[in-house]
């Protein structure tokens, strides 16, 4: 008997591809690439969700390497109404960091930012993620996150020289700054 693939293809065909294994966004100062934005409803619990996939084009003080895959999963359901609220301001900060400087953010401009996958409005620009360890009233530790719109300049030539505000990581690491752009 010999193996037939043709009893396979119509799965194939009509099966989810398997994305790209990315890591969650860790401490450091980094510029990112957005490579798709996923707005869903999460299978396993119900809650709304936006997922942004991105590529490290330059970091600073991080665990992470320029090349590196990364994400980020932002809540929307399912959590308190104080943090909806903070994630729906951190999207903004997200989607105003690439639009050119004094435009105005329209439910519609959302709408396509925050969904379409590889087709979102966001998709191919860069947006630079800040990532300070930080710690609650209650003592536990968590990552507080910031963003920033990018030159364009930059977005596309990374390797170009770019200053921003001094960042001081929780953990001193030893990192080669000659080859950031900023």
């Amino acid at each position: 008997m010999s193996f037939d693939i043709s009893k396979y293809a119509a799965d194939v065909v009509n099966s989810v591809s398997k994305s790209i294994d990315r890591d969650f966004i860790g401490e450091g100062d980094h510029i990112v690439k957005i490579e798709s934005v996923i707005g869903m409803t999460s299978q396993n619990t119900g809650n709304d969700l936006v997922i942004i996939e991105s590529e490290i084009i330059a970091t600073k003080n991080s665990e992470h390497s320029k090349g590196d895959k990364v994400k980020q999963i932002f809540t929307l359901s399912g959590v308190p109404s104080w943090k909806v609220k903070e994630t729906v301001g951190i999207l903004k900060s997200i989607v105003t960091a690439c639009l050119p400087t004094g435009t105005e953010v329209t439910e519609e401009m959302v709408s396509k930012a925050l969904t379409g996958g590889t087709e979102s409005l966001l998709v191919g620009d860069a947006v630079r993620v800040m990532a300070r360890k930080k710690t609650s009233k209650a003592g536990k530790g968590f990552l507080s996150f910031s963003y920033d719109s990018v030159p364009e300049e930059i977005a596309q030539d990374p390797n170009k020289p770019y200053v921003v505000a001094p960042y001081t990581p929780s953990v001193t690491t030893d990192v080669n700054d000659d080859d950031m752009p900023f």
